[in-house]
């Protein structure tokens, strides 16, 4: 799963440019996904050279993985000291909340198939128009 099928996605514009503005700014950028790990990943480098994110600002990326009545991207947030944290899933911005971080929402693609359906501005964060391409 963390193997090569994110080479088929398509990134989305908004993500070029929010990721530009913040290697621009000097930010050390993470990316942080309810995915499991696995064993090996190559979902960082086709991040970075998607991107085109130089490597002093690049992480490679964290798999928090699901863990039942839990919201496991908390702990990585708190500990990588993360200040803005950008989501489409309410969970994401209950996270970022959890630890004091600014929490905006970017809209899932209107083709995808991952449920449930977030709901978008329902804990009053910051939604970015039309992100969802």
């Amino acid at each position: 799963m963390n193997n090569g099928w994110d080479a088929f996605s398509i990134p989305k514009e908004v993500a070029r440019s929010l990721i530009a503005m913040h290697v621009k700014r000097g930010d050390s950028i993470y990316f942080v996904t309810g995915r499991s790990p696995t064993k090996t990943e190559t979902v960082s480098k086709t991040l970075q050279d998607d991107f085109l994110i130089p490597a002093t600002s690049m992480n490679p990326v964290i798999f928090a993985g699901d863990h039942p009545g839990q919201n496991s991207k908390t702990q990585w947030l708190k500990e990588k000291n993360v200040r803005v944290f950008y989501g489409d899933s309410d969970n994401d911005i209950t996270a970022a909340r959890e630890v004091g971080a600014r929490g905006i929402r970017v809209l899932r693609a209107s083709n995808s198939t991952y449920r449930p359906l977030p709901q978008a501005g329902a804990f009053n964060e910051e939604v970015i128009v039309n992100s969802e391409y």
